[in-house]
């Protein structure tokens, strides 16, 4: 008899554990929101762009900010922002996103699929432009942009 006090007692324990083990179901996730116009206006235009500065690392940049060849980023539609990139061999790849706001963070969803950006404004009219790795912002390998001219 006294063991099944002691399996009473400890059965959420079991089921705790097993949930653990196994993953817990799904809850509910923050979905972002979409970016309003001023804010999508905000990224367009022409870039130069240069590794981020790392707090308690040495920036060391090779050429420095550069507009003679700009990143340039422009919005075809309502929502959606074209970034095009400058390559050495003179073509520019462009990418088409859906840009949206969480926090004060703007995550830029690639159309129709792939690896999203990150989007953080800076203080000075510029913003850095982060990767995700683990489905997290890596800020500290960030794109500094600063508007030309």
């Amino acid at each position: 008899m006294r063991t099944a006090g002691v399996q009473r007692r400890l059965l959420p324990a079991v089921i705790a554990s097993g949930l653990l083990f196994f993953g817990l179901p799904d809850g509910p996730r923050a979905e972002p929101a979409a970016a309003d116009e001023a804010e999508l206006t905000y990224f367009l235009g022409r870039w130069a762009t240069e590794p981020a500065e790392r707090p308690g690392f040495e920036t060391i940049i090779a050429r420095g900010a550069d507009c003679k060849r700009p990143v340039e980023i422009v919005s075809p539609s309502p929502g959606s922002i074209v970034r095009s990139v400058p390559r050495r061999d003179g073509s520019r790849p462009m990418t088409r996103f859906s840009v949206k706001r969480f926090g004060r963070d703007f995550p830029w969803w690639p159309e129709p699929t792939g690896p999203g950006l990150v989007a953080r404004k800076l203080d000075d009219g510029g913003f850095l432009l982060a990767g995700l790795v683990a489905g997290r912002a890596d800020w500290n390998n960030a794109i500094r942009h600063r508007r030309c001219g």
